[in-house]
């Protein structure tokens, strides 16, 4: 898998506000892999989805 997008990926620019420390260590992470946050990060947002339970399929509970 390349870092870069194929040509007709289209991309869009988000900001996001992360805690310090998510921050480091994802800088720090992305560092020893050689690799830039971005690249990183979409990487960790695509694993993240996939693995997500479909809404439809979330039963709501209460505790009581």
């Amino acid at each position: 898998m390349t870092g870069r997008p194929r040509s007709n990926d289209e991309r869009v620019r988000v900001t996001l506000r992360l805690p310090a420390d998510l921050r480091d260590r994802l800088s720090e992470a992305a560092l020893e892999r050689d690799v830039s946050m971005n690249w990183l990060g979409v990487r960790a947002f695509e694993e993240f989805l996939s693995q997500l339970i479909p809404a439809d399929e979330i039963k709501y509970t209460v505790d009581r």
